[in-house]
């Protein structure tokens, strides 16, 4: 679609896409289909001019819910000493460099993301995907509900609560500004149930944007800049602590099958069990090279999960609580729709790619695929009417 003044109309992103291989990648794929559907998009990142200011917001919630505070600070403090002990710099790096290069990111100060929302040169704006709308989030970032936007622009595409259920101190303010939208989409099933709850409105459930790229795009991707080891390997992405009776049973298997261990991400010292492993840096497409090339991948990621199956590639998933709330609603939803649900919690490592139905799973992606192609291009469709009203 072209604008007033013949240029590509644009199409802003709201989402997580730093620091998580998963997060970019998810990022990059929507800007790819937005592109593909004849728009520019451009990712929104809010510019902190005065850091003080965000910590008086910080203190103002923590006054208002004085119970959470404590365990907020236990979370922030775990966080950062896994971040000090365990994070791979130069794997960040990487990944910068991949941003600077792939994606259309433009840092915006609040007034300035106010004036682009009122904007003709923007269509509309997206949220989503990733966990943007995490249940226990706190504070809550206003910017992930489009708050800058008019309400006929704000579109939720496929965002996660990432939980089972919404906070108490997040409840008024959730069901506000989610009841605000014009059109509602989410990426686990349980976010349709608690859109309902919350708001007494109805929205789709849509699959991940990474499955909106199909295993040959994904695979065109894939380059050969970091170098695949000869012997046949495993793959460990774990994005928390994993637990060391699983990491000593995936030992086990290793040395029984004479297999190489390759650790993506950060470097956890119940690492150490195994005889012997290589901790890679790579950038995002050096993930997925890694992936394919793997005999099986060990996880704890969705989007693990999610190239595991586009690749075609067999897999385990294990559990993943961060602080105090469960992380696992998205990884147990697509295992249903797959039908792949023996994968998670595995009693047993088999190896067997038999045992994987690929084939269905393809299938239904494609049918999601086409549910939320309509879904945009019906959702553009009514951004462009109220534009063309104004």
């Amino acid at each position: 679609m072209k604008g007033r003044r013949g240029m590509k109309a644009k199409i802003g992103i709201v989402t997580l896409y730093k620091d998580n291989y998963g997060s970019i990648l998810q990022c990059f794929a929507t800007s790819e289909m937005i592109r593909t559907m004849g728009y520019l998009p451009v990712v929104l990142d809010e510019k902190v001019e005065f850091q003080s200011d965000k910590h008086k917001q910080m203190l103002k919630e923590a006054l208002r819910h004085p119970l959470y505070a404590a365990d907020f600070y236990k979370i922030r403090k775990n966080a950062g000493k896994k971040f000090r002990e365990y994070q791979n710099n130069k794997n960040i790096e990487l990944m910068n460099d991949f941003i600077d290069q792939y994606l259309n990111v433009a840092f915006l100060s609040e007034p300035e993301l106010y004036e682009i929302g009122k904007s003709n040169e923007y269509l509309t704006f997206l949220s989503g995907s990733d966990q943007i709308w995490s249940g226990h989030a706190f504070p809550v970032n206003e910017m992930f509900f489009l708050r800058f936007a008019p309400k006929c622009k704000r579109i939720a595409w496929v965002p996660s609560f990432g939980t089972q259920d919404i906070a108490k101190y997040n409840k008024d303010r959730y069901q506000k500004y989610i009841s605000e939208y014009n059109c509602l989409s989410v990426r686990e099933q349980n976010g349709v149930d608690i859109i309902k709850n919350l708001t007494s409105r109805d929205s789709i459930c849509l699959i991940d944007p990474v499955f909106m790229l199909s295993k040959t795009e994904w695979e065109s991707y894939i380059h050969e800049r970091f170098k695949i080891p000869g012997h046949k390997y495993i793959v460990c992405y774990f994005l928390d602590f994993p637990r060391l009776e699983i990491i000593k049973k995936i030992a086990e298997y290793t040395r029984q099958n004479n297999l190489n261990v390759v650790i993506l991400g950060d470097d956890y010292r119940e690492y150490d069990v195994f005889d012997k492993y290589e901790n890679v840096k790579v950038d995002p497409f050096g993930f997925l090279n890694f992936i394919d090339s793997a005999e099986i991948i060990f996880t704890d990621s969705f989007h693990a999960v999610a190239f595991s199956v586009i690749l075609h590639k067999v897999f385990y998933v294990y559990r993943r609580n961060y602080a105090l709330s469960d992380q696992n609603s998205r990884v147990a939803s697509i295992l249903k729709f797959i039908n792949m649900e023996e994968m998670y919690e595995p009693d047993t490592i088999m190896g067997n790619e038999r045992t994987y139905n690929f084939a269905y799973a393809d299938r239904y992606i494609d049918e999601k695929k086409r549910e939320a192609i309509l879904y945009l291009t019906n959702s553009f469709s009514q951004s462009a009417i109220f534009r063309d009203d104004d």
